[in-house]
């Protein structure tokens, strides 16, 4: 997993490349992230519709309204549209951690 922001410190776009190199890769998150807007910095050929954040409400709009894979060097980068909410509320942590075992060393404490 990577986590980036914006604008892109010094760096992190070719080590963002040399990590996505071949694999496949999806972006996700919540609507207005930035999810195209880094597809088309990293594929520009990608072409990917963006939009803008609401500046009210601080949320994005579902520019993306379908998921798209892209060749990326010997691999695939996958957009996909904007997630508006997820919930784990009815899932216990031990059970979350269980499943994405990757969240227990941060979760350790």
């Amino acid at each position: 997993m990577l986590t980036t922001r914006r604008p892109l410190p010094p760096g992190t776009l070719s080590r963002m490349r040399s990590v996505l190199t071949g694999r496949i890769s999806v972006l996700i998150g919540p609507s207005g992230v930035g999810k195209s807007t880094l597809m088309n910095t990293l594929v520009p050929a990608a072409d990917r519709s963006v939009g803008r954040v609401n500046p009210v409400t601080g949320q994005g709009r579902h520019t993306s309204s379908s998921l798209v894979a892209i060749p990326l060097g010997d691999g695939w980068l996958i957009d996909t549209p904007g997630l508006r909410g997820f919930g784990l509320g009815h899932v216990s942590a031990e059970r979350v951690v269980e499943a994405f075992g990757d969240l227990a060393e941060g979760t350790a404490g």
